[in-house]
């Protein structure tokens, strides 16, 4: 990719770049403004992290020493904030115990200092097409969210219900079909348990994970179409956002958790309003971490 094909994926991206140096602050500055629209400077860590708070930023680029608070430790704060932000790091040397806590970030993007020209646009390559499926996925998922409301509007006028927060229940579940949620919902808890005792969210849990939870959604379909609607929902998120699961498991773990407790609740209780709203808050919470 050209220089100036880059810029056109680039330009309107807003970017913050923390660098105590001030003479290479200026310079890099000068060189990054060939690709970015907006480009925010900040002397050290503290002053990053101030900035962080105020603004919204597709991309962090920063140094890792810096007086008062270093790259590390801002990053940390800013993936704590938003663990989907894109960064890249610049260094003037291999500092290993550094650069293996900022993979464990989920940053793998690394400039070393004298910066290489060639390199650079590699980089803001890779880091633009990042960004740019971030916000393509953002967009389809609010897509998909805008036609679902639309459509059960449109369902509701024409069964000629007003209260758009009513719940129908076609029917009681079978003893089978309580059997059967019961059964997904152990499924539910040793996968969780596999992910927390092994520390990865494998290809295989993930499918018993996604399995379990679309099967529970077409059982309870007919029965609480809501709570079905939503548990559709969580299963496109988990499936979409893997690498954001997979980024910080013992949160997500522990959300999913609390949604598969509130599926036993919401179950033994034949998912009555008040089980049935705290259960659509918990999965609620996972779909919304996964798409900060």
């Amino acid at each position: 990719m050209t220089p100036k094909e880059l810029r056109n994926l680039t330009k309107t991206l807003r970017v913050l770049y923390v660098e105590d140096d001030r003479s290479l602050r200026e310079a890099t500055t000068k060189m990054f403004s060939q690709f970015f629209g907006t480009i925010d400077e900040a002397e050290d860590g503290k002053a990053g992290w101030e900035a962080y708070q105020k603004n919204r930023y597709d991309l962090v680029i920063t140094d890792i020493n810096m007086p008062n608070l270093n790259g590390v430790e801002m990053l940390k704060l800013i993936k704590k904030s938003n663990p989907d932000q894109a960064a890249i790091v610049t260094s003037a040397y291999n500092d290993a115990d550094s650069l293996l806590g900022l993979i464990d970030l989920g940053i793998d993007k690394f400039l070393l200092k004298p910066m290489d020209f060639a390199k650079v646009i590699d980089c803001l390559v890779h880091t633009a097409l990042y960004i740019q499926n971030l916000k393509n996925n953002f967009e389809a998922i609010q897509k998909i969210a805008e036609l679902e409301a639309e459509v059960l509007k449109l369902k509701k006028e024409l069964s000629g219900k007003v209260n758009t927060k009513q719940t129908t229940k076609n029917h009681s579940l079978t003893s089978e079909e309580t059997s059967l949620l019961e059964v997904l919902e152990q499924e539910l808890s040793k996968a969780i348990y596999d992910i927390q005792m092994q520390g990865d969210f494998t290809d295989i849990i993930k499918e018993i994970i996604l399995s379990a939870l679309d099967r529970y959604a077409q059982t309870l379909y007919n029965f609480h179409k809501d709570v079905a609607l939503q548990l559709n929902k969580l299963d496109q998120s988990i499936e979409q956002d893997e690498i954001k699961f997979q980024s910080d498991l013992n949160h997500n773990c522990s959300l999913l958790e609390d949604v598969v407790e509130n599926l036993r609740r919401a179950r033994q209780t034949e998912f009555n309003s008040a089980s049935s709203n705290q259960l659509i808050k918990s999965m609620k919470r996972v779909i919304a971490t996964l798409r900060v």
